[in-house]
């Protein structure tokens, strides 16, 4: 049985999976005892990138053909659900390592407390990213998730891992039912936090700052479709937790709008904010037109 098992879910990942997997065998400090496992969501190029893949680095991964794009949470139950080891890392293939971590991780499992393990986000080289946020969207929570970004500290019991790279015990996960396949992409990490957190009370989440990854998204162009996917996850969310929809939806549109009022002092493109807040605006008329007809 190996120690730590990586899955890595791709969709048109061609270009990014190589320098990905470079990374992990650079920095691997376990040899053997990790093992990687790709789970491709019906790639155009699937065939020819495993085809790659094998021919530079051999057979030490396991490649697996899922037999749909059931979305990210799916793509990765499939790849848990095959996984010989104890401990779970969830990784993005546009994210890279550069430091050795896994011997740490592994080290950090050894109290069986712990569940999770998160590290810091950077977007590059130099510039560090959100390694956690608040689990709900305010006003007052975006200035709160300012502030422990500038402090760099994770308050566990308020706070959720960002999803792209974190470790997560198997055993524990398994025991709440893994990734939710109902969440398409987007929401997963309050969800994970939350089902860990209420099944494992007294359970630890531990946030080790002295251990990065690097998430080559600080270019990446927000659009309409990511938007109205995160919007579909959060209104699932609200209804799987029997939460007050309005108040909720409410709550994550001053967030939004403060989000503009900040962008546009900066000078930044507003577009998708705009559309997002008029999403969410059309669907609290629509929700309050259907409540009070019922």
């Amino acid at each position: 049985m190996s120690k730590i098992s990586i899955i890595i879910v791709t969709y048109n990942s061609e270009a990014l999976i190589d320098e990905c997997l470079e990374s992990i065998f650079k920095y691997n400090d376990i040899d053997k005892d990790l093992e990687v496992i790709i789970v491709d969501n019906m790639s155009k190029n699937a065939d020819s990138m495993f085809v790659s893949i094998k021919q530079k680095f051999g057979d030490e991964i396991v490649l697996i053909k899922n037999n749909k794009n059931g979305g990210y949470g799916q793509g990765n139950n499939v790849g848990i659900r095959i996984a010989q080891s104890p401990i779970i890392m969830i990784m993005n293939p546009d994210v890279r390592i550069d430091s050795k971590i896994f011997n740490r991780v592994y080290r950090s499992f050894k109290d069986e407390s712990v569940i999770m393990v998160g590290f810091q986000q950077f977007l590059s080289n130099v510039k560090r990213g959100y390694s956690f946020f608040t689990k709900k969207s305010s006003i007052a929570n975006l200035f709160l998730d300012k502030m422990f970004y500038f402090l760099n500290v994770y308050l566990q019991k308020y706070m959720c891992f960002t999803g792209a790279c974190f470790f997560v015990r198997k055993s524990a996960f398994e025991k709440v039912g893994l990734f939710d396949e109902n969440i398409f992409l987007y929401g997963e990490e309050v969800d994970i936090h939350n089902r860990l957190q209420n099944h494992f009370p007294g359970s630890k989440m531990i946030y080790n700052k002295s251990m990065r990854y690097i998430h080559l998204i600080d270019d990446r162009i927000h659009k309409e479709e990511d938007g109205v996917r995160q919007f579909n996850s959060f209104i699932y969310l609200c209804k799987k937790n029997h939460l007050d929809i309005v108040k909720e939806c409410n709550m994550r549109l001053g967030y939004y709008k403060a989000l503009r009022f900040k962008d546009r002092l900066l000078r930044k493109e507003v577009t998708v904010l705009d559309k997002t807040i008029k999403m969410i605006e059309d669907y609290l008329k629509d929700y309050k037109v259907e409540d009070s007809s019922l």
